[in-house]
């Protein structure tokens, strides 16, 4: 029998009770929390920008928060998973709202849901969504956590949707195929409202599916770009052209790609909110993205990143080959079992040391595994296993001489368990 926490809890306490509630960690479907979004009877009012894809989501909703924030208005942004805090998916004006405010939401959440079994991210995305009506934000940012048209996000209509890549991950739930892939992401669009498809060879599903409903599509390289030449920077849509000076001058081509989505998602909400050209200027420079191809030094090169699928590592991969140094190259690195990462271990054929360790994590790939794999893949590699991540991320640092690399990646959680940026 679980014992349910009260308000005079602390979130921990919640969490945990959150966690055991349900017996899978992943239900998808929507009956069951629709249901208790009517029974809560959360409806909100202000605009909802849904972002879906298998990578880049989070970097777009950061650099959206940033743009509306510099805008003067109050945004609220809800993203998933979190490296450190659960609070750090839900935010108001770039803020982590309170443990005490969190708790609060979900306990009215849990008194109202009655016998319906709802998991961990579901109660979890209407206690935000709870928290930023109370709020009265004016506009929201939503980021799917798994798939989109079976998600919890998808029960809020948005005003904008926006798909940020399809690649292969969590094919369990989403099918073995891109065109499959791309159907479930294609849930989160709407008839008669904008959808930002970010990136080039759109799956026909995905296409498909908007046309039958009559979604209002925007396509990269078709109807909007980010242009960059001479280190000049410049955005040209079918309604504007916006010049962004050197803005991104050596910045990666995946964030060129990400800001050019998040243009044209701001583009959309000039409906709705007076955006300056110089609020995109601004909002761009001052947005902050942890833990995604993150540069923490040059000398030696350290870089961190969440990567956890094959197109994520590919541009890791690519970063580092633009800011390597000429000495060895480490990797921290530990991952899920249910990645594919015998894949991903490949790409990296020139890392000269592998410090490891198994996460701690009911889903994590065991040490021996993951040893015996890289042994296999890169038979005259250096392998140093260690009790925790942060011993292996230490020891790396051990010894680094100004001219080596290193890259911390794999999980969320090797970011988090390395405390390569608490």
């Amino acid at each position: 029998m679980k014992i349910k926490p009260d308000l005079s809890d602390n979130l921990g306490c919640w969490l945990n009770y959150l966690e055991k509630i349900h017996p899978s960690q992943i239900e998808l479907g929507l009956e069951r929390v629709e249901s208790v979004k009517n029974k809560a009877k959360i409806n909100p009012s202000f605009p909802i920008i849904t972002v879906a894809g298998t990578n880049g989501k989070g970097s777009i909703c950061r650099y959206l928060e940033s743009i509306l924030c510099q805008a003067n208005l109050k945004v609220a942004c809800y993203t998933s998973p979190h490296i450190h805090r659960f609070n750090e998916r839900i935010c108001i004006n770039k803020e982590e709202v309170t443990d005490k405010d969190i708790v609060k939401s979900i306990h009215f959440i849990e008194s109202v849901r009655g016998d319906t079994s709802i998991t961990f991210f579901e109660i979890t995305t209407l206690a935000a969504m709870h928290l930023f009506v109370k709020n009265k934000v004016d506009v929201c940012i939503m980021e799917v956590g798994l798939g989109g048209r079976l998600d919890a996000v998808n029960i809020f209509d948005p005003a904008v949707s926006i798909i940020s890549s399809i690649s292969f991950d969590h094919q369990d739930y989403l099918g073995n195929s891109l065109e499959e892939i791309g159907f479930e992401k294609a849930g989160i669009l709407r008839p008669n409202t904008p959808g930002i498809i970010n990136f080039k060879n759109i799956p026909k599903s995905i296409l498909n599916h908007a046309k039958k409903i009559g979604t209002m599509v925007s396509c990269l390289g078709e109807d909007y770009g980010l242009d960059i030449d001479n280190k000049v920077s410049t955005y040209k849509s079918n309604m504007v052209e916006i010049d962004l000076n050197e803005l991104l001058a050596n910045t990666s081509q995946v964030q060129v790609q990400n800001m050019a989505g998040t243009i044209r998602c701001v583009e959309m909400l000039r409906n709705f909110f007076p955006i300056s050209d110089a609020d995109i200027t601004k909002g761009i420079q001052r947005t902050i993205l942890s833990a995604r191809a993150e540069i923490l030094s040059r000398n030696p090169c350290l870089i961190i990143d969440v990567a956890h699928n094959f197109a994520a590592a590919e541009n890791l991969l690519k970063i580092l080959k633009e800011n390597r140094n000429e000495g060895i190259l480490k990797a921290v690195f530990s991952i899920l079992r249910d990645k594919e990462y015998e894949k991903i271990i490949e790409l990296f054929d020139g890392v000269d040391q592998w410090h490891i360790a198994e996460l701690k994590n009911t889903r994590a790939l065991k040490i021996d595994q993951l040893e015996s794999s890289i042994k296999r893949i890169h038979p005259n590699s250096i392998i140093k296993t260690y009790q925790n991540i942060e011993q292996a991320y230490q020891s790396a640092l051990e010894n680094c001489k100004e001219n080596d690399n290193i890259i911390v990646f794999g999980s969320f959680y090797t970011i988090d368990e390395s405390r390569a940026i608490h």
